[in-house]
């Protein structure tokens, strides 16, 4: 229960934690207010807390269920000490340059409870101090107008709204240099400090008095526009509609844009294309650009005839038996192209063409490199294929403090073959990463199903490829995963080719079912007793073996109210009160629960999609347990993830499950669409259980344009065709 606000100043007596790049900490406090006198546990923003200071703390009182009551904070600000002895601390704690502890206490000796008015006021009096030279009054000098500079920053930019957090941002970003860029530009923020995007920019221009029409807002919200729509895929607009929407967002006329945007085209931020009709970011079109041309130049390279004939040699001498006629030919187009791509559905023999063309490279000495979008997808490569597989940020050595590739065209991959598993799921940005490692001699295949789902970054780039005919393309037809009774696979083509799955399960058992539900309610408590109790009676397969796949977060069935239902059915620890660690939208996560990672963190080598069980919370950290490797989180790391006992479909991608249950309803229908069931129904590999109503099935299937995307490559394969 949160209560009424409250003030209270004390001095910084611990630091339990502190992260430098957000400012976020947990801190002592011994407060000197009669009415809250003693200790008290302090969580918010400091941007430098000093053991020893005095801070002013204005929040609430809350109940951590853990650690009892807590004093909230909404801000942190630090205050000048008054006492002799609070200004040895203030000034000895390391804050400021040049001054020690024994420097603190003569220069307090010196001038007593008046020093801090002395050193603000009248700070050549240092001299004044017996063995004090010249240079060390210079030096407590620079020391102290640093410190001066630091704290009228942060004054300043919380006068403008702006929280501690962002605050602390700014100021790490920008140094003392912040007042000035904010003064002159304060829609700079967007582009150069994490976190903060055009909506809190604007907020803080507002504030800052910044008209409405003035061209730098006008400029951003453009801008603005075209990244929220590389965040649904698409890397370029058209002129009318890019203008409308800006329009809408800014509450500006639209005829104010088309000059922004002529300033915008002159200065190089964005790029006229199809004749001035489309628009596209600066960077997506320079990506676009370049992976146009590698493509097209690696397209046309050449290998050695003799190469081609040991190819064919070594496919009619191998493996005669075990691969058809079709998977025959796929391997002899791939192995004789300098690019390629394998594509098809489930069960048409994608791996066993894979396993044939890597054995094909290994017997003639070659090195093949193998790599996935995420590590779940790169694991089951290794252990389908049977070499090293890797995720293709780890393949390519990505440095996450300077956010790039070691590997590049500079310093390019060794090997002969690059094969790259589930391709749907690579954007343009990481498919040009790729491209600029790989050198001219080495062969490049990419694999995968370009009815998947198409990636979560912005572009199409297997679909593109495949369509554009921008290399040899061996596409497998015939299915024979699991033989005869796979209904998964039979039903999952049928998706993709409008038709209706095989709702009616034949006689005897079947690994694909429908369970007719009409509401939300219906679907939920269906749901959560098949997880819970059924699938493991029946078909012996452990819950937490089972995902549930939706295609929505919000609702009675979709991923928030799912995890929390499954939660406390499937952990004890929940029910039993233990202790649990706070994590976004409201959840808890105790020891035994299912997780999912939301976004990739490098530093823990965790990849968007990944889901693991937490092992042990400590004080000293969570261990939790990914595929298999134990992974040691701070606490802070658990911002990034959420339960996973659903999961959107969307983040399954890559994946695949012993069993998948998948809600399927009209509640859904803004998201249902074919390549989004199709997608569900193949991330099972023993077991697909569809609840809820036929109606929203024919929904699923007759909607086919959410995966379609306005992309950059179609546009230059056009120019340079004409």
């Amino acid at each position: 229960m949160v209560e009424d606000k409250i003030c209270i100043e004390g001095t910084l007596s611990r630091v339990t934690f502190h992260a430098k790049d957000t400012g976020y900490g947990i801190f002592r406090v011994l407060s000197s207010e009669s009415e809250h006198r003693g200790s008290v546990t302090v969580t918010g923003t400091l941007m430098n807390p000093v053991k020893g200071g005095q801070v002013r703390v204005v929040g609430s009182w809350v109940t951590h269920a853990k650690y009892g009551r807590q004093l909230k904070a909404d801000s942190i600000e630090e205050v000048l000490p008054k006492t002799e002895q609070g200004i040895i601390a203030f000034l000895s704690s390391g804050l400021i340059k040049g001054i020690g502890p024994k420097t603190a206490e003569k220069i307090v000796h010196t001038f007593g409870d008046h020093t801090l008015q002395i050193l603000e006021s009248n700070p050549q009096q240092l001299r004044k101090i017996s063995g004090f030279s010249e240079k060390k009054v210079k030096l407590v000098l620079e020391g102290w107008h640093k410190y001066q500079a630091i704290r009228e920053v942060m004054m300043f930019l919380q006068s403008y709204g702006i929280s501690p957090a962002f605050a602390a941002r700014i100021y790490k970003h920008y140094g003392q240099k912040c007042v000035d860029i904010l003064k002159e530009n304060p829609y700079q923020l967007a582009d150069d400090v994490w976190g903060i995007g055009f909506k809190s920019a604007d907020q803080i221009a507002m504030h800052m008095s910044i008209e409405r029409d003035h061209p730098k807002r006008l400029a951003c919200g453009l801008k603005y526009i075209l990244e929220t729509e590389a965040n649904s895929g698409h890397t370029w607009m058209l002129y009318e509609e890019l203008c409308k929407k800006t329009a809408q967002l800014l509450e500006v006329p639209p005829q104010l844009l088309e000059d922004a945007l002529v300033t915008s085209i002159s200065e190089g931020h964005v790029y006229e294309i199809k004749g001035g009709s489309g628009i596209a970011l600066r960077k997506y079109y320079l990506v676009e650009q370049s992976l146009y041309l590698k493509l097209k130049n690696h397209k046309e390279g050449t290998l050695t005839p003799q190469w081609q004939t040991l190819c064919e040699k070594w496919i009619r001498a191998y493996h005669v038996k075990k691969l058809t006629d079709e998977q025959r030919e796929a391997i002899l187009t791939l192995s004789k192209s300098p690019m390629g791509v394998l594509t098809g559905g489930p069960g048409c023999g994608k791996t066993t063409s894979l396993k044939a063309l890597v054995q094909l490279y290994r017997d003639h000495g070659k090195r093949v490199l193998c790599c996935a979008p995420t590590g779940r997808a790169a694991r089951r490569m290794e252990e389908v294929i049977g070499i090293e597989a890797s995720t293709i940020h780890r393949l390519l050595e990505y440095d996450p403090k300077n956010g790039t590739f070691v590997r590049n065209c500079d310093f390019p991959l060794s090997g002969d073959c690059l094969i790259v598993d589930e391709t749907s799921m690579v954007d343009v940005e990481l498919a040009m990463g790729l491209l600029q490692a790989v050198p001219s001699r080495m062969q490049v295949i990419w694999v995968g199903d370009q009815d998947q789902l198409p990636s979560v970054g912005p572009g199409r780039f297997l679909a593109d490829v495949i369509y554009l005919d921008m290399c040899p393309v061996a596409q497998l037809t015939e299915i024979f995963r699991q033989g005869d009774r796979s209904t998964i696979v039979q039903s999952a083509h049928r998706v993709n080719q409008g038709e209706f799955p095989l709702l009616k399960p034949p006689d005897g058992e079947s690994d694909f079912y429908f369970v007719e539900r009409k509401t939300p309610e219906g679907v939920q408590s269906t749901l959560v007793n098949l997880v819970e109790k059924q699938i493991p009676e029946k078909f012996k397969i452990k819950s937490s073996d089972i995902k549930v796949l939706t295609p929505m977060h919000r609702g009675g069935i979709g991923t928030i109210a799912l995890n929390t239902l499954l939660q406390e059915r499937l952990n004890p620890n929940v029910t039993e009160g233990k202790y649990g660690i706070r994590i976004p939208v409201g959840h808890k996560v105790h020891e035994g629960d299912v997780v999912l990672q939301k976004v990739n963190n490098y530093t823990l080598n965790l990849m968007n999609g990944e889901v693991g069980i937490v092992k042990s919370i400590t004080d000293d950290g969570v261990v939790i347990c990914f595929d298999g490797k134990d992974v040691i989180c701070d606490p802070s790391d658990l911002q990034d993830m959420d339960l996973g006992y659903a999961m959107s479909i969307h983040k399954s991608q890559g994946s695949e499950f012993p069993a998948v249950v998948l809600p399927i309803h009209e509640s859904h229908y803004i998201m249902l669409h074919r390549t989004l069931l199709y997608t569900a129904i193949t991330r099972a590999r023993q077991l697909c259980i569809l609840i809820g109503s036929k109606r929203a099935i024919a929904m699923a299937i007759g909607k086919q344009s959410a995966a379609d995307r306005r992309t950059l490559l179609p546009v230059f394969h056009e120019e340079n065709n004409h």
